[in-house]
């Protein structure tokens, strides 16, 4: 009696160490599965991504499926921590994508920022001048591409109103109301220049 005890008890340890060995196996294929498939080329717009998440999801817990074998605490295991790998990846994936379509539209904004104010700021500004820089400036939309990367922009119906042009002048004593230096403070100073 105590044999067939034993040997039943080394029966169900190398059935769990089996079932242990080939879930492991299941759950590493699993997580190979989902980096190769999920799309990473996809824009930072959320609907899109968690589309694409989900199909490498789908995919991948397939072939978990497939390898792993047994019902008991060692599959329930592998499930979980591979639950947990999906949602890490792409937590990861989401920020990183989120973080450079950001820089990316900040950066367009500068640029299309700096071209605007050198077209008002020169000498002959108009507004047509103005605006001929302006759809150049609009393609950061297209390429930064998503929801996220979206930032308040001003069209061509608001440069009239938005864009302020600066005209240079020249401040003089009298517009300013001071009154002249005392020649102390001319003495003073004279021997800098």
């Amino acid at each position: 009696m105590l044999l067939a005890r034993t040997r039943h008890y080394l029966e169900v340890e190398i059935q769990l160490s089996v079932e242990e060995a080939e879930c492991r196996r299941a759950y590493d294929s699993a997580t190979d599965i989902y980096m190769s498939i999920f799309d990473r080329s996809t824009p930072p717009d959320e609907v899109a991504m968690r589309e694409a998440h989900e199909q490498a999801v789908q995919k991948s817990m397939a072939a978990f499926n497939a390898g792993a074998v047994g019902v008991g605490s060692a599959r329930k295991k592998y499930e979980d921590l591979l639950q947990k790998f999906f949602k890490k990846a792409f937590e990861d994936y989401r920020r990183n994508a989120f973080m450079e379509a950001d820089l990316k539209c900040s950066n367009a904004i500068q640029s299309m920022e700096k071209r605007l104010r050198a077209a008002c700021n020169a000498s002959d500004a108009k507004i047509d001048n103005v605006a001929k820089d302006l759809p150049h400036g609009c393609a950061f939309k297209e390429t930064v591409g998503g929801k996220a990367a979206r930032r308040p922009f001003f069209g061509r119906s608001s440069l009239t109103q938005a864009i302020p042009v600066q005209k240079k002048r020249e401040i003089t004593e009298e517009e300013l109301q001071l009154e002249p230096l005392c020649n102390e403070v001319i003495k003073f100073y004279l021997p800098l220049h």
